[in-house]
């Protein structure tokens, strides 16, 4: 038999605050839907990061790539300038060869043209620092004050304007009178 002590109804049983039922109950889908929102945040999060890797690769590996045609395209004008050195020499003209090796000169033009390069027409236009290296001074009478007056060596830039390899060239100065 119980005692009239020991039985309690539901409503008098007492809770502690350690008890799951005593802090009201959290509906179950507000809580989901946090766990929801957050982990949506976390999602777009790593696919941003995500995105901008695959960004900053294609990048870099396009800028990768410019630099080593760069530097195989500076080792080729550099034949192209053994070639015109040996056509512009005297008694090239007489040379029974010369006909072929302008038509190998041009051959290679094409091709550093195929990677996006072209020489550059420096003769008689102002000097330029980004796109000239001057080697010296000269006075022409009839050009005017900082005007190319010779190209020692022929210059390249590629199509969107960025020099390949600055042209050498001598620039016309004033003569100081006094």
């Amino acid at each position: 038999m119980t005692s009239f002590f020991s039985r309690r109804s539901e409503d008098e049983q007492e809770t502690t605050p350690g008890d799951p039922d005593s802090n009201p109950p959290i509906p179950l889908q507000a809580e989901e839907s946090a766990v929801q929102a957050d982990l949506r945040e976390k999602l777009l999060r790593t696919l941003a990061a995500l995105e901008n890797f695959r960004r900053r690769s294609v990048r870099d590996q396009e800028m990768a790539r410019r630099r080593e045609r760069e530097e195989i395209l500076r080792a080729f004008v550099g034949v192209l300038d053994t070639f015109d050195i040996a056509l512009n020499s005297k008694g090239a003209e007489g040379n029974q060869w010369l006909e072929g090796f302008n038509a190998i000169r041009e051959q290679m033009l094409s091709t550093v043209a195929q990677f996006g390069a072209r020489p550059m027409d420096a003769l008689g236009t102002a000097f330029d620092p980004h796109q000239h290296e001057a080697v010296a001074m000269a006075h022409v009478a009839d050009a005017g004050e900082g005007q190319i007056v010779e190209v020692v060596q022929t210059g390249y830039a590629f199509e969107d304007g960025t020099v390949l390899r600055p042209a050498k060239v001598i620039v016309n100065s004033a003569r100081s009178h006094g």
